[in-house]
Formats: structure tokens, sequence, C-alpha cells
């Protein structure tokens, strides 16, 4: 019986210093970056479609934008060397 007891005192010693020793790296780690531990972001599915879309269409706005100012560097008076806007 006084085995038992002795057993069981051992393994929670061994298991909470274990627990402490994950508290106190997770503490240090947190001091040494000097930051906030990171939060998770939830963002709602529409949102993202919507912030996809406008992306999408950016991107076609800049792509269009820069063959624009791409024929205007490559004009010389006449349509050789243009490319399209589609």
């Amino acid at each position: 019986m006084l085995y038992d007891l002795l057993g069981v005192l051992i393994a929670l010693s061994f298991i909470f210093a274990m627990i402490l020793e994950v508290i106190i790296g997770y503490k240090l780690l947190s001091m040494e970056s000097k930051s906030e531990p990171q939060k998770i972001k939830i963002v709602a599915p529409r949102k993202s479609l919507f912030r996809r879309k406008e992306n999408k269409q950016k991107e076609q706005e800049q792509k269009r934008m820069e063959t624009l100012m791409a024929n205007i560097d490559a004009y010389d008076g006449t349509a050789f060397g243009q490319k399209d806007l589609d």
C-alpha cells in the first residue's frame, strides 16, 4: 500500500513538472518575441469572396493600365508595336 502511494506521488510530481515546464517555456518564448500571442482570425466566407472579386478586378485594372502605359511608351506615330486593350 505504501509503495502504491509512493508511485502515485512520483507520477503526479512528474506530470506537474511537465505542465510547469510548458507554462514557463511559453512565457519565456512570448517574452523573447515581445509580442502578444498570435490570435486566430476567423473570416466570414462571404467577405473573403468579396475580397477575391475586388482583388481580381484590381489586378485586371492594373494589367490594363500597364498595357496602356506600354502602348504610350512604344508609340512612334504608327500602329505597329501597340498591344490590344482587352
